[in-house]
């Protein structure tokens, strides 16, 4: 009974002591939460439009919920003045020899002081939530479950609290003066995600074949060593739910880790107070460490600067030799102990230029490695001239009722278009095939672009090992054209990279039609479902069989969609609420065209190109009331009232500009103009650079400006003379063979 008397005592004592940090919190959470919810309670309560209301009570959800970024801020900020505050007594040392000379054992002494710096956010934190919830009930907020939301919030929060304040109680614990203590804090923080990103970072910088896949996992855990990185995932998975197990691993580690600080506090000599370490031998570990990596880091900077070796080892060299006299005051706290250990500092400065050169120089052979066809189960493979513009993932419906795209294989969520799906999903079995297009990647090494080529080809080869090697290269025509239609014409390839060729009939709803200009949208709803079965078939056949040259040769007439029954769904469900105030804030994929903040919209996703060379599919749109044509062929020459044309240099000057009116050169022009917006289906098309603009007069006497393009090879001559400036290409590097 003594001992717990005791314990109590000196928490109260304690307590006492540190009342200026429960007042500053205090006001800190009154002013975040009551404050901040009564003022949206008060909008909610005089708003008159129900939208309005919806709005209200959904900020305030999210004031209180657990994805709220202002109560991660004020639990980053509290652990810190609670970690630093629970054990500033140790940076003194007349203090010090006080409390050590009490007849208390230091654990106790630490469980008291420890505990005291949780109690210290928990109970204001926790009357605030309360007090906000309160308020907003009272002001008629009926958010649904903001009781359980704003419970569930609290405890997620204290738990990452607990993890971030035991890691400052760490720092303070390893060191004995408290600027220290707090930059300690902020290397617990920092140092796991940067080295996290800076060995990635280092391969990406310096190996042209490099991929940001090979090293996702990596970085995924790598961000979890820091306390605040992991609580930003643990905010990142709450929405999948399954959050107690992870709030108990994270108390668990905090537990782990406190164990660790009071076995250190145990140790810990008197006589660090007022130093800079409280261990001698953390400051050759720590000094090493933070050398490295700052050097490292000073070497990828000045290289992204100049891209020169000479500059990249300055910066690696200088990175260390400050890093290392600045740590060394900060341990001494002396300006002549600059170099008080230069074996080490030489040490370091070798090491890190070491690695940064072998990097550079790929004396690892890295950008030329190609594995053993016969260790290989399967390879995948994208190519971002021929799948660019696919659409990959499916809707879901969200618990508020709207719509989200959501891609699977990567958990992405809605506005992500998951260009690296085809790596996921595809399982091209002829590994030889994509051994030679790799080889013909590794011959364009020393190019950083190409005149006319594939773009970028990513490759994964998942061994037999169950391991998985990735690699990506530039593709040029020359001397991968006939490698890639080889795989392009594959059935692996096909399905892996285009899904609507693995579609079946029955999850086709509804057909849509749009032709080159994209306004005029048709919906075949009288088509039966034999019909859409055999439209499909007929499609996935001609798309199939589509060639690289035809490619070269056209962009797509149109463009045709073969939705599902939950696309219809979600096109009405946004054309009803894409304008509610309600979603202003909200940043959704799938929103109307018009509204949309990213790369497409439910109106305009999951498009596939219909070209002239589909005369099977063109037939049957004709048989049912639809027309595929170019949509400038379509346009009399007399309703073109002036093209524009443009030519830019490289540092994007226009040097020349030609307006174009007489009918004689607009006709010369008409057939070979494509609607520009067709482009982005066709990535092997070979456009001029030329910007043209159409104003074009519609039978209803409107004027629209509409944008062009034209093949390199068949821009009309008198277009370059009037321009006067040579031709951008050589026609002839574009004539098939």
């Amino acid at each position: 009974m003594t001992s717990k008397s005791l314990f109590f005592r000196l928490m109260k004592k304690d307590l006492g002591n540190r009342l200026w940090v429960l007042t500053l919190i205090g006001l800190a959470c009154f002013f975040a939460f009551p404050v901040t919810v009564a003022m949206t309670a008060g909008e909610f309560k005089m708003a008159v439009e129900e939208s309005r209301r919806i709005l209200c009570s959904r900020q305030i959800q999210e004031y209180l919920s657990f994805a709220s970024g202002m109560t991660v801020f004020l639990m980053i900020a509290a652990s810190l003045v609670c970690g630093i505050s629970s054990f500033a007594y140790l940076n003194s040392r007349t203090k010090v020899d006080f409390y050590h000379s009490l007849p208390v054992r230091r654990e106790m002494l630490f469980t008291v002081n420890y505990l005291d710096g949780i109690l210290l956010l928990a109970v204001p934190y926790g009357i605030a939530v309360a007090a906000a919830a309160g308020i907003a009930a009272a002001n008629g907020v009926a958010a649904p479950g903001l009781g359980q939301t704003a419970l569930s919030a609290y405890g997620l929060h204290m738990a990452y609290f607990i993890l971030l304040y035991t890691s400052v109680v760490m720092a303070v614990m390893l060191t004995g003066n408290m600027v220290i203590a707090i930059l300690g804090s902020v290397v617990f923080s920092a140092l796991g995600p940067a080295v996290t990103a800076l060995i990635p970072g280092y391969y990406m910088t310096f190996f042209k074949t490099s991929m940001w896949e090979t090293w996702q996992r990596f970085e995924d855990i790598g961000y979890r060593i820091s306390p605040i990185g992991e609580y930003i995932y643990g905010i990142q998975r709450s929405k999948a739910g399954g959050m107690a197990c992870l709030a108990i691993a994270v108390l668990l580690i905090a537990a782990a880790f406190a164990a660790l600080a009071c076995f250190l506090y145990r140790k810990r000599p008197s006589e660090a107070a007022g130093k800079a370490m409280a261990f001698e031998v953390t400051k050759p570990v720590v000094r090493i460490i933070l050398v490295m990596v700052v050097s490292l880091v000073g070497g990828a900077f000045f290289w992204g600067l100049q891209y020169s070796t000479g500059w990249a080892v300055f910066g690696a060299v200088s990175g260390a030799v400050i890093t290392h006299c600045i740590i060394e005051i900060l341990y001494h706290f002396d300006f002549k102990k600059l170099f008080s250990h230069p074996v080490q500092m030489a040490g370091c400065v070798l090491v890190s230029v070491g690695v940064l050169l072998v990097f550079r120089y790929d004396l690892i052979g890295y950008d030329e490695y190609l594995p053993e066809g016969e260790k290989v189960e399967y390879a995948s493979i994208q190519i971002s001239s021929l799948n660019n513009w696919v659409t990959y993932g499916h809707l879901q419906v969200r618990e508020d009722g709207s719509y989200e795209w959501v891609v699977p294989q990567s958990g992405g969520t809605a506005g992500v278009m998951e260009s690296a799906i085809p790596l996921n999903s595809m399982q091209y079995r002829n590994v030889e095939d994509i051994l030679r297009l790799a080889q013909a990647g590794i011959e364009n090494l020393e190019q950083d672009t190409l005149p006319y080529g594939f773009g970028t080809a990513d490759i994964c080869y998942t061994m037999k090992s169950g391991r998985k090697v990735y690699r990506t290269y530039l593709l040029s025509w020359d001397n991968a054209a006939e490698l890639v239609e080889t795989i392009y014409a594959n059935e692996d390839y096909l399905k892996g990279t285009y899904p609507l060729l693995d579609r079946t009939a029955d999850s086709v709803y509804q057909v849509r039609y749009r032709n080159e200009g994209g306004e005029e949208e048709v919906c075949l709803n009288t088509l039966t479902q034999a019909e859409k079965a055999e439209l499909l078939a007929i499609y996935q056949k001609e798309f199939s069989a589509l060639t690289l040259e035809e490619m070269r040769a056209d962009l797509p007439v149109g463009l045709i969609r073969f939705a599902s029954e939950m696309d219809v769904k979600a096109m009405d469900w946004w054309k009803d609420h894409w304008n509610d105030p309600q979603w202003d804030s909200q940043e959704y994929w799938y929103g109307n065209s018009s509204y949309s903040t990213y790369l497409g919209s439910v109106e305009t996703a999951d498009f596939y190109p219909v070209y002239e060379g589909f005369t099977e599919t063109i037939a049957f749109l004709k048989d049912h009331g639809v027309t595929p044509q170019k949509y400038f062929s379509s346009k009399e020459a007399e309703n073109i009232r002036e093209i524009e044309i443009y030519h830019y240099n490289d540092e994007m000057w226009e040097t020349g500009h030609l307006l174009i009116q007489e009918p004689e050169q607009i006709e010369k022009l008409l057939p070979v103009m494509w609607y520009g917006n067709q482009t982005y289906y066709n990535g092997l098309f070979p456009e001029t650079d030329l910007e043209i603009r159409l104003n074009i007069r519609e039978p209803d006497n409107s004027s629209w400006t509409y944008q062009a393009t034209i093949r390199a090879d068949q821009v009309p001559s008198f277009v370059w003379e009037e321009l006067g400036v040579e031709p951008e290409t050589d026609p002839a590097a574009y004539a098939f063979d």
